[in-house]
């Protein structure tokens, strides 16, 4: 994956969170806490590459 590849994956699964917690998930549930996990992921991989 590329910079803006990964930049892309980024915003999508920001937009994802965002919308589950409006949806009255808590912030410790299974899936926020995954996805929250893979942004970070991703995250730490667009520094390393940037």
């Amino acid at each position: 994956m590329n910079l803006s590849e990964i930049a892309s994956q980024i915003e999508t699964l920001r937009q994802q969170l965002v919308q589950m917690y409006l949806e009255g998930k808590s912030m410790t549930s299974e899936g926020i806490v995954s996805l929250s996990q893979e942004l970070d992921n991703l995250l730490n991989e667009f520094e390393r590459r940037g």
